[in-house]
């Protein structure tokens, strides 16, 4: 993920991300949260959306709700799914002139589930007051 981060990042203009900011805390685009951390938040967002799509039985998602699914402005999902695209992560089809799908590969797949392991692990080892111990 920090590859596809990167990437996004030098397209963007961002900083690299501070490991003292949680990017879920307040992803709002006026946020004063660091762009890269948002970014790599919003890019898991959209690999969450796709796998929670193929386990409902959709194999891929359209454009349209994938954005709205993962309440992105269609113009930040575009981009995101160049980079995801670029990292062979998912693939982009297009069944007719205007419609277009996005549908997630293996790879990305894989990596949504190791940011989903990671995620779990990290907030099972903080106490119950959400604070490592």
């Amino acid at each position: 993920m920090a590859d596809v981060a990167a990437a996004f990042a030098q397209c963007s203009g961002a900083t690299p991300a501070d490991p003292c900011l949680d990017p879920c805390l307040d992803s709002r685009p006026d946020s004063q949260a660091d762009p890269l951390a948002r970014a790599e938040a919003e890019l898991a967002r959209v690999l969450a959306t796709l796998a929670d799509g193929q386990r409902e039985g959709r194999e891929s998602l359209s454009f349209a709700r994938l954005a709205k699914r993962s309440a992105l402005p269609m113009s930040t999902l575009l981009r995101y799914l160049g980079v995801l695209a670029d990292a062979r992560w998912v693939v982009i089809e297009t069944s007719e002139p205007t419609r277009q799908h996005v549908r997630l590969t293996l790879a990305g797949l894989a990596q949504h589930d190791s940011l989903a392991t990671h995620a779990s692990l990290a907030m099972s080892s903080l106490g119950s007051d959400g604070l490592p111990p």
